[in-house]
């Protein structure tokens, strides 16, 4: 549990130095990337890799013996994302693809530990899609192209909150 916690506090201090350096949401977790100079980048991959190498215990743990196989499979695909970031000018498709396998993956841990994290996407339907958020002028403008960031952080949202709760 004390690796959990550690993980999810690097978690949150590393998007919020983020969005405080960058003055406004990153586009994805991987774009967060290019807000260190290019020779301090590495950093980025060691915040997702211990990010996720935190997590692994934790999923092991929670999840039914013979579905493991999914956590792990959850954390390679965020290592390998990790071991290959963003470089600006350069097709990325492998990068996106481990980023994509390891959200989708994510989702069915979360199936499988505590499925009423799930309504935890209902706050990602209501800031993307609900004509309520679209007039309330700053957040609105705030929202408007960060569908890959918000699906991201609420992916780590209900995977982090199921593990606590089981």
């Amino acid at each position: 549990m004390i690796m959990l916690i550690i993980s999810a506090v690097l978690a949150v201090l590393y998007v919020g130095a983020a969005i405080w350096h960058g003055r406004k949401l990153p586009d994805s977790v991987s774009a967060m990337v290019y807000l260190l100079p290019r020779a301090g980048q590495w950093l980025w991959t060691l915040w997702l890799w211990a990010v996720a190498f935190l997590i692994l215990p934790s999923l092991m743990d929670a999840l039914p013996e013979s579905w493991t196989c999914v956590g792990f499979l959850t954390i390679a695909g965020l290592l390998f994302s990790g071991a290959m970031p963003l470089v600006k000018n350069e097709a990325n498709t492998l990068h996106y693809v481990f980023a994509i396998a390891a959200g989708i993956l994510s989702q069915v841990c979360v199936l499988l530990i505590n499925p009423e994290w799930f309504g935890a996407w209902m706050l990602f339907l209501f800031l993307m899609g609900s004509p309520y958020v679209q007039p309330w002028g700053e957040l609105g403008k705030t929202m408007k192209g960060k569908g890959v960031f918000t699906a991201e952080c609420v992916c780590w949202l209900t995977l982090t909150g199921s593990l606590f709760t089981t």
